[in-house]
């Protein structure tokens, strides 16, 4: 898999490392998200971002 891809997810995980029970705590991601700002290239504007919004939709309709 492309490496923005494999990276669009992990930023959430950060907002609950120590969390044992699943991948997302639901509590600390709504917490600590959405992000309100982002700096990167020009490549982290178009495909990071992009798999980013996907992802966390994702997570979202799986209920995490």
């Amino acid at each position: 898999m492309d490496t923005f891809v494999e990276s669009s997810w992990y930023f959430e995980r950060y907002t609950c490392p120590d969390f044992d029970q699943g991948p997302l705590d639901p509590e600390r991601v709504r917490y600590w998200m959405p992000v309100d700002q982002y700096i990167g290239g020009i490549e982290h504007a178009v495909l990071h971002l992009l798999y980013s919004r996907f992802f966390t939709r994702v997570l979202r309709d799986l209920g995490w």
